[in-house]
């Protein structure tokens, strides 16, 4: 597929996915089936009536393509089958997630094991519905039938995984069994995911379940099921899923509240051809690398990058991913990487050109100008100075007014969830959106930011693949997540020795600068206390150049302060080290996965992923309530 070059970051296709668990035959003694096709029918319709309605009201939140509806089922005996049926006649496109390889899973439907008649005459004529649609999927896990329970239950996580909402019809019993219907709403209600309950009783009564704890005693919850929720329930339901949310307010000028997210402003960004902020660049070579190279000021274009760094000429699973995630990872990490050189760059200048303002100052007395004979060079120190000054408050007010930092962080955090979801969506989906720990709560929940949002219909579009989990599937999982943990590895190590670097040298540079002076003062002080001991008339010899020193130096020494203080340069050396070692460790574990003698599986391959996700993820959503306090500022 070719796709369209974008002038802005794209967005996507509104997807809504309705997730089903729910009992087989034996446990549907007390349906009535013509009664439930109906009620899930009519749950159905319902859901696209109100997802077109939001679309038609929202029309820039997504693309202006239709919106696609994707049904989420194993297509087991019983309920599975009545939900699949109802959502293909809707136009519903059909993803399944099973538990075993097909040939395997469809020894559920032959006798002794089937519970219905002509079972897998049923199964594969539905799954032969469901192919007429361009967009089915068929993911086919590795289980074994040697812990069937467990297999059962990782397609009900998937299921969970790949779900907006999850459907369940359940007869409000409690059942032990590992990876039944209980369980599953039970870490849908866990994860956050919203559960419509459909009771497997006539009349087959619905209701939305809220609080958790309406799943701590099921059999007393039948008793309040007779009250069904109203039309609008749906309505709400469907907005607060697809709507983009906005972060806690921030004070602005005059006190006024303002919005605290970028997301109207990141789909109206426009890549820039030129970054020429390369004053950080330069710094960052000089002090952390040793090195003296001149960063390009122009930009790859998009299509660039993408042609080296996620080429769709790949084979299998990485080409299908490639092509569907790669435009949107790229517009948020190039945005987040040019806005990071701005607002680097700004508070760097901000430091140096208020000590170049300082020295301007003191030119004339260093210089010995009298106001008679050096006028012009009075006046030229004093506009260049005045330049500067007002040059430094126009960028720091236009940074703050454009928000330069925080763009930084929102596009970066963007970025890290889509490349999380890149690693994530193969093995079947996951959850990288992590969590602030408690007091960082007054920033706003990260799952709640727009960033989230966005991830996640970017999640939601793409879907699941189209596979077969075997050995060499995941082989290949396994050395795509090691190639990311390495190069994330090297990354952070890179950056903690050259943080680290910066730190000292900028720390060693204040530390002589302010001795300097205080040898220079020190001298100056014998200097005039022999003189005034001895009478001599020479007490202010050296002034000029002592002076100078003494006022320029301290002022030098507290803009390298400034610039340290500012970039957090020994806070950012020690979260580098840290993470590089935490890599490392997961590195070691995938190490040990490949050269396990017996099978590894897409659980625990999927596990590790997750566990990788969360650090990456956790590690920018921290890092950007830190820089939140780093605005630009004048220099002291």
């Amino acid at each position: 597929m070719v796709q369209p070059k974008y002038n802005f970051p794209p967005k996507v296709q509104l997807t809504f996915r309705v997730g089903f668990v729910g009992h087989r035959p034996h446990r549907l003694d007390s349906a009535n089936f013509t009664e439930l096709n109906a009620v899930l029918k009519d749950l159905l319709l319902a859901i696209q009536m109100n997802v077109r309605e939001f679309a038609i009201n929202n029309k820039e939140l997504y693309a202006n393509d239709p919106p696609k509806f994707v049904a989420i089922t194993s297509c087991a005996e019983g309920s599975d089958r009545v939900f699949a049926s109802q959502a293909i006649d809707l136009g519903y496109s059909l993803h399944c997630p099973i538990p075993f390889h097909e040939h395997e899973y469809e020894t559920d439907f032959v006798s002794p094991n089937t519970l219905e008649r002509d079972s897998l005459i049923t199964y594969r004529q539905l799954l032969e519905l469901a192919r007429n649609d361009l967009d089915f999927r068929m993911f086919e896990l590795d289980g074994s039938r040697d812990d069937s329970e467990a297999a059962y239950g990782n397609a009900g996580n998937i299921v969970l995984n790949q779900s907006d909402v999850l459907v369940s019809v359940w007869d409000g019993f409690n059942n032990a069994d590992t990876g039944g219907t209980l369980q599953t709403v039970k870490e849908a209600s866990l994860f956050g995911i919203p559960v419509i309950w459909v009771d497997a009783k006539t009349p087959h009564i619905w209701r939305l379940l809220g609080e958790k704890s309406d799943l701590t005693n099921p059999e007393s919850l039948c008793q309040t099921v007779s009250i069904q929720n109203g039309p609008d329930v749906l309505t709400r339901l469907v907005k607060e899923i697809l709507d983009a949310p906005f972060g806690p307010p921030e004070k602005g000028h005059h006190g006024n509240a303002q919005k605290s997210d970028l997301r109207d402003i990141y789909f109206r960004e426009y890549m820039p051809r030129w970054n020429v902020a390369m004053f950080w660049k330069l710094f960052r070579n000089v002090l952390g690398a040793n090195q003296l190279p001149c960063p390009s000021i122009r930009l790859e274009d998009v299509e660039e990058v993408l042609a080296s760094q996620w080429s769709a000429s790949k084979s299998g699973v990485e080409a299908w991913i490639n092509e569907r995630i790669g435009y949107h990872y790229v517009w948020a990490d190039r945005l987040a990487e040019y806005y990071a050189d701005v607002y680097r760059s700004s508070f760097l200048f901000a430091f140096v050109g208020g000590v170049v303002a300082v020295f301007l100052a003191i030119l004339p007395i260093w210089a010995g100008w009298g106001e008679q004979h050096y006028q012009s060079g009075l006046l030229s120190a004093a506009g260049i100075e005045f330049s500067f000054l007002a040059g430094i408050l126009g960028l720091i007010w236009w940074g703050t007014r454009r928000r330069w930092h925080a763009r930084w962080m929102e596009y970066r955090v963007l970025a890290e969830l889509l490349r999380e979801l890149h690693a994530l969506i193969p093995l079947g989906g996951g959850r990288p959106f992590a969590r602030l720990c408690a007091h960082l709560g007054v920033y706003g929940e990260s799952t709640e930011t727009w960033m989230s949002w966005h991830a996640r219909a970017v999640e939601r579009t793409i879907g699941l693949p189209s596979a077969r989990v075997d050995h060499a599937y995941i082989q290949a999982a396994l050395a795509r997540l090691k190639t990311s943990v390495k190069k994330q590895a090297t990354f952070h190590q890179a950056g903690g020795i050259q943080n680290q670097r910066i730190e000292e040298r900028l720390h060693w540079l204040g530390f002589t600068l302010f001795g300097t002076t205080a040898v220079v003062v020190a001298i100056h002080f014998v200097g005039l206390f022999i003189d005034v001991i001895n009478g001599h008339a020479t007490a202010h010899a050296g002034m000029t150049w002592m002076t100078v020193v003494a006022a320029y130096f301290p002022a030098l020494g507290a803009a390298l302060a400034g610039i340290n203080n500012q970039g957090e340069f020994a806070r950012l050396a020690i979260r580098n080290q840290v993470i590089a070692k935490r890599l490392e460790g997961f590195l070691l574990e995938v190490e040990e996965m490949s050269n396990r003698k017996y099978p590894v599986t897409l659980g625990e391959v999927a596990l590790l992923s997750m566990r990788v996700s969360h650090l990456m993820v956790e590690e920018v959503i921290n890092w950007r309530v830190i820089v939140l306090h780093r605005p630009l500022v004048p220099p002291a």
